[in-house]
């Protein structure tokens, strides 16, 4: 893997220690730059980075590729002053550079005081190549591309932080350790699996878990993997103490989660692996994990009489079983829906007869969900708080589960006027312009925009407010001076339509582009002063040009540019446009 002329160490393992000052007690904002003719990176370059990287060091390379004309010393010199070591990788497209001999001996002089920096790696090139154009390199102790990334990755790891391989070697035992212990507890326990877990990340017990041993961070999880081959079923007796009795009861009768302090129970004769029979002093708790064994059932729900808000494949599952309640949800990934049944256990409570339950209704986080299953949600929900009944259907025996109605508050809106006004403006949009979108978490400025422009193409919103004007004209006869006179006796409104200059055919929203007809802002005067108005314009002989102060009717609109708003009858031109 190396070759040199000199003894067989590893690139600057005998300088380590009397280079101990310079490169470890330094600060440094990386541990190593690469240093690489521009060609060679794809190639071996930016993988040996990577594998680098992925041992831990902090890696600078890509501001250091060498490209025609670039001086050696500066880039080299540059690197050194934020990195610990430099890499050089030398190949044919290296040597092809023109480097200047004076600033390859100016990198050296820094090699003469001690103290190691520069590791060269040969790549695709004999020593002989290197000796003849540089000797000076030639004579340094280099590993060679040939012997693969990760090898070479490794031994520059031993020159330049030796302790992240300590740490891998650590990090490998860690492994095997856990393993070991895994395979000498599945041969003494037959039947069970084990999971080991460790640290922030292990996140809540998997729902396969029978039982979970936590101490701090630290977690064994015990599951059942074959009954048929254990000497004895896990279990034993709890004993409960004070409020550790009406927890116990509450778990039984309704399945709700349950968490038992130190001082509310203990365990007797218990028979469980990795376990003591007697335990006291902990923590125990039962509950809010999926059941396992009852698998999901996939049902249809439609809110309201025919046509009714459907929501046509969700899944049904039991979350909690008790002797007196038990709780389903339904809920699917695609809908941001979720409709929580409570029932009582010994009644009638799920059947085809028509019945009154309390359900909670909720919806997950609507950011990435379909625009047309928010506003799907907002129906459903509208419908419900005006006693619509609830149906849940079973798709695959298409028969009814039960028929509901639900109590719900209709005192206040429950998705916030934003959400609403967006949820449906955008489905309305979607079914304009035939596009699908998914809602964002936030409204970015660029959706608000194009929100409140299609608002005021698609309902006639307001688009602002046109302050108030004078129209120039020179007062005409036939057609046109009808259609003057028509607007100063206030019979008819001169329309002022004005087309924007910069629309590029299309209005972006929820990162994607809605592409719509022209459109154009439209707005309606009237003279301030009728009368006023009409005795000088009846006054003026054909061809006078006149002025008039005029107000805005109404607030300016948005119109599509080809529809016909008027018959195109110029009365005259506005001062100040």
């Amino acid at each position: 893997m190396q070759e040199s002329a000199s003894d067989g160490q590893r690139p600057g393992a005998q300088n380590r220690r009397g280079n101990s000052e310079d490169t470890t007690m330094r600060d440094f904002d990386f541990d190593v730059f690469i240093s690489h003719a521009s060609e060679d990176k794809s190639v071996f370059v930016t993988p040996l980075a990577n594998a680098l990287k992925g041992y831990g060091l902090k890696v600078w390379f890509d501001k250091f590729t060498l490209k025609v004309g670039d001086s050696l010393h500066d880039s080299i010199e540059k690197g050194l002053a934020r990195s610990r070591y430099g890499v050089v990788v030398v190949s044919r497209k290296f040597l092809a550079k023109n480097w200047p001999r004076a600033e390859l001996r100016g990198l050296f002089e820094r090699e003469m005081e001690g103290h190691k920096v520069i590791l060269p790696v040969w790549h695709k090139i004999s020593s002989a190549q290197v000796k003849k154009h540089l000797p000076m390199l030639a004579d340094k102790l280099a590993l060679r591309s040939s012997d693969g990334t990760d090898a070479v990755a490794r031994s520059l790891v031993e020159t330049i932080r030796p302790e992240l391989l300590e740490l891998d070697a650590r990090k490998a035992s860690a492994f095997e350790a856990g393993e070991s212990f895994i395979a000498e507890a599945r041969r003494k326990y037959p039947g069970y699996d084990f999971t080991v877990q460790s640290g922030p990340a292990a996140g809540p017990i998997s729902p396969e878990a029978k039982f979970a041993i936590e101490k701090g961070m630290r977690r064994i999880e015990i599951r059942v993997a074959d009954p048929s081959i254990m000497t004895r079923p896990p279990g034993g007796r709890v004993q409960f103490f004070g409020e550790g009795v009406k927890k116990a009861i509450e778990f039984q009768r309704t399945g709700k989660p349950q968490k038992w302090e130190p001082s509310e129970f203990a365990l007797k004769d218990w028979n469980v692996p990795l376990m003591p029979p007697n335990v006291e002093g902990t923590m125990m708790a039962f509950g809010g994990q999926r059941l396992p064994n009852i698998p999901p059932r996939p049902i249809r729900v439609e809110v309201g009489s025919p046509p009714a808000v459907v929501f046509p494949i969700m899944e049904l599952r039991p979350v909690r079983l008790g002797t007196h309640e038990s709780e389903l949800v339904i809920s699917d990934n695609e809908s941001p829906l979720k409709i929580s049944v409570v029932f009582p256990i010994g009644t009638s409570g799920v059947s085809k007869s028509t019945r009154e339950f309390d359900l909670t209704l909720s919806w997950k986080e609507t950011s990435e969900k379909k625009v047309s299953e928010c506003k799907k949600l907002i129906e459903a929900i509208d419908a419900l708080r005006l006693g619509s009944p609830l149906r849940l259907i079973d798709i695959r025996l298409d028969q009814l589960i039960f028929e509901t109605t639900v109590r719900l508050s209709d005192k206040a809106d429950p998705f916030g006027t934003n959400f609403r006004r967006t949820a449906l403006l955008a489905s309305q949009i979607e079914e304009t312009f035939s596009v699908s979108m998914r809602m964002h978490e936030t409204i970015s400025g660029e959706d608000a925009e194009s929100l409140f422009h299609f608002d005021c193409l698609l309902n006639g919103g307001e688009y602002g407010r046109a302050a108030n004007n004078t129209l120039r004209l020179v007062k005409a006869d036939g057609e046109a001076g009808a259609a003057q006179e028509s607007f100063f006796k206030g019979e008819w409104p001169a329309t002022f339509t004005d087309a924007p200059s910069n629309y590029p055919g299309y209005f972006r929203l929820f990162s994607q582009r809605v592409p719509t007809r022209n459109w154009v802002r439209v707005v309606e005067f009237t003279p301030a002063d009728v009368s006023a108005a009409m005795r000088v314009f009846s006054e003026a002989p054909i061809g006078t040009e006149l002025s008039v102060e005029i107000t805005a009717k109404s607030p300016v609109r948005l119109r599509w540019r080809d529809d016909s708003i008027l018959k195109d009858i110029e009365v005259g031109k506005l001062a100040q446009s």
